[in-house]
């Protein structure tokens, strides 16, 4: 395979920037002006990256359990680009809690419910409008500090309030004291 399952060099190159997810015209459309800046960008997902316009920054597949963090922890920042077909209300991202856990920068795309989770700008760096997304970039890699302040808060905040177990918690308690009310009510 033109990408081997583990190959370090190919995920560790210290990125400016990076991103993992599928091919779609629109996140295309926004990663492209960060490579036209020159900005050292790694893209990895499906092989219609590779048929694109930002093939030089592709850099293969990678395997959700044992390569994303090492592409999270060699980037100083990580992109969160909501797929199309994700922008409906309310919907959070896997990536989001995925590069937080792992201790690493995250721009993303602000959401209805991100304030309600996090602390956008202390936990995560949040907002960014898609047209301006070199721009908010360029910020952040302008300020290492704050982006290592943001990041740090970022898994602490994940490790305090968003463990699988508390997510848990947050599903089946709830209708555990439901059905205890009801039991209670017969």
């Amino acid at each position: 395979a033109a990408y081997p399952l583990i190959n370090e060099e190919r995920l560790s190159r210290g990125f400016d920037v990076s991103f993992i997810g599928t091919w779609t015209p629109g996140r295309e459309a926004l990663l492209l002006p960060l490579q036209e800046a020159g900005l050292n960008l790694g893209v990895f997902g499906d092989k219609n990256w590779e048929r694109g316009l930002l093939s030089p920054s592709y850099g293969g597949p990678v395997n959700y359990l044992s390569e994303v963090n090492t592409v999270y922890n060699s980037s100083q920042i990580n992109l969160d680009l909501l797929h199309e077909a994700t922008l409906i209300e309310d919907y959070i991202s896997f990536r989001i809690y995925d590069c937080m856990a792992s201790g690493s920068f995250l721009l993303a795309y602000q959401r209805p419910g991100h304030e309600d989770l996090w602390r956008p700008g202390a936990e995560l760096a949040g907002s960014y409008e898609p047209a301006r997304l070199l721009e908010a970039v360029q910020h952040y890699l302008s300020r290492k500090e704050e982006r290592e302040l943001i990041a740090q808060r970022g898994y602490e905040c994940m490790l305090a309030e968003h463990s699988w177990q508390q997510r848990l918690k947050g599903i089946l308690l709830p209708g555990l004291e439901m059905r205890l009310l009801k039991a209670a009510a017969a």
